[in-house]
């Protein structure tokens, strides 16, 4: 039998190591957070002070306690 396709949403789940700035963006724009003001908001934290990398956890705690992951 043939294997299934992972579910689009699998996808975006970005298991790399680095997560570039245009990864990161394309994926929180995705989710509604449409600049770095709203990533902030939501995250409690300065763009300046995370990699691409640690705002995406942050963002996906904070979906996740949202339901919406």
């Amino acid at each position: 039998p043939r294997t299934e396709e992972p579910a689009e949403d699998d996808a975006d789940d970005m298991e790399m190591a680095m997560i570039s700035t245009t990864a990161f963006w394309r994926w929180a724009r995705g989710k509604g957070y449409a600049d770095r003001r709203a990533v902030e908001a939501a995250t409690g934290k300065s763009m300046d002070a995370m990699t691409p990398r640690e705002a995406y956890y942050r963002l996906k705690e904070v979906l996740a306690r949202e339901g919406n992951a």
